[in-house]
């Protein structure tokens, strides 16, 4: 039996994860000591429109009685951004949003209240509710574009775990179980290898450092993969070296260029338009106008009302749009501890205040505390179209038949962008000052 003087849990949020250290490679190492029980997803028999009609009244209703993720989205979208620095970061909502949902199941009291009060919800119950549909509405295998949303329970062999929270990970998130020494290299191994699996291996190098620590009692590990073609691919034939004017200097860039009919939102802070993909996601960019800084962006909420369809583009436009778009790939890796501590979730990283009871049987009740979380995540867009990963680990256009008016959009600034899912849900939101 281990001696757990510090008994400990960990969150790790991917779209990309650096963590702890011994580099081990996933493929070759022994891993047969982890015990493993994998998710059942639900049936993927019925079509796209299937999916859509069977879950859309559900989650709809449940957007209107608990207010969807759109509070979450307003507090964390800010607070994980904005940097002195004005640094590139990339932000998946959804992904932090059920790896807490994760998180609160395993929490009472006090602790838990924190973690419900700023996932917007009053019971875990109808949070368990509304993560369950917005997980199957969103998670999507299709010859036009990919969503995988992954879930996973880490924990000690040597311990003995609450039942009814296992069977909650597993039924309510799709979440898979593994068990075995925390801390060893079989699993860092095993979990380096399920997050690759789970992100495209989009996320190699960052997972590679990722290590679970002996003094551990459970890891919850989520990830999001997305990929999509654009609806309308960029020709190769038409991208240029151009000048992007970043916040710290110039640099060269590849911009895509295209003709595209669609929507062009001009407000007094900012232009914006929209590229659909083949499976109904979208991609915006915002571009500053004048003065307008891209924090500024960040801080409107009526910009982020509308991109989660709280709020419409009341000054949208359909326009014939001369687009200049830069590539890019962007990775980001933000330390949640601090962002959470200053929206209110406090206790669950105090070590004498955290109340984590639920994970335990109750024979085996012991104190435990958050130790970390972490958000990784990464972007990327070419002619073909775009893709997104990202992983958190908690440780512990209608035609009018009129003419459409002709404008340019260049993106060769600082700007901000967001993808939205064919459901809606909001994917990523990032900002790009340097490329």
């Amino acid at each position: 039996m281990k001696n757990h003087t510090r008994r400990i849990m960990a969150l790790v949020l991917m779209t990309v994860l650096c963590a702890g250290c011994g580099v081990v490679d996933p493929n070759s190492a022994d891993t047969s000591s982890i015990k493993a029980v994998t998710a059942k997803l639900p049936e993927e028999s019925a079509s796209d429109s299937e999916i859509w009609s069977s879950w859309r009244d559900e989650t709809q209703s449940l957007e209107v009685k608990n207010g969807s993720t759109i509070s979450f989205d307003l507090k964390t979208i800010p607070q994980f951004l904005l940097n002195d620095d004005n640094e590139n970061r990339i932000y998946s909502p959804i992904n932090v949003f059920l790896g807490l949902a994760m998180l609160a199941e395993a929490s009472d009291g006090d602790t838990r209240t924190e973690l419900l009060n700023l996932l917007g919800y009053e019971d875990v119950e109808a949070l368990r509710q509304y993560a369950k549909a917005l997980w199957n509405l969103n998670y999507e295998k299709s010859d036009k574009g990919t969503i995988t949303l992954a879930n996973s329970v880490w924990m000690d062999d040597s311990l003995k775990y609450n039942d009814n929270l296992l069977k909650a990970y597993s039924e309510e998130y799709y979440a898979s179980g593994f068990s075995g020494e925390m801390g060893s290299s079989a699993m860092n191994a095993m979990m380096q290898k399920w997050i690759n699996e789970n992100t495209g291996d989009e996320l190699r190098n960052e997972v590679s450092e990722l290590s679970s620590s002996p003094e551990s009692v459970m890891n919850l590990l989520s990830t999001l993969y997305f990929k999509s073609f654009w609806s309308d691919k960029f020709d190769e034939r038409w991208t240029k070296t151009e000048t992007f004017h970043g916040e710290h200097g110039d640099s060269d860039v590849e911009m895509m260029n295209q003709r595209h009919e669609g929507t062009y939102c001009d407000t007094d802070k900012y232009t914006m338009v929209s590229i659909g993909t083949a499976s109904h996601a979208h991609m915006y960019f915002y571009l500053p106008k004048g003065d307008v800084t891209v924090s500024d962006l960040v801080r409107d909420e009526s910009l982020i009302k509308s991109i989660d369809g709280t709020a419409s583009f009341k000054s949208g436009e359909h326009c014939d749009i001369e687009m200049y778009i830069p590539k890019f790939e962007i990775h980001s890796t933000l330390q949640l501890r601090k962002g959470l501590q200053n929206l209110g979730v406090k206790k669950v990283f105090d070590h004498a205040q955290a109340n984590l009871s639920n994970l335990f049987s109750d024979e085996n009740k012991m104190p435990a505390y958050l130790d970390d979380a972490r958000h990784a995540a990464m972007v990327k867009i070419d002619e073909e179209g775009v893709t997104g990963a990202a992983y958190v680990e908690m440780m512990a256009a209608t035609d009018s038949g009129i003419e459409p008016r002709k404008v340019e959009f260049r993106l060769d600034k600082p700007f901000m962008y967001a993808i939205t899912s064919h459901a809606g849900s909001l994917l990523f939101v990032g900002t790009v000052y340097d490329l």
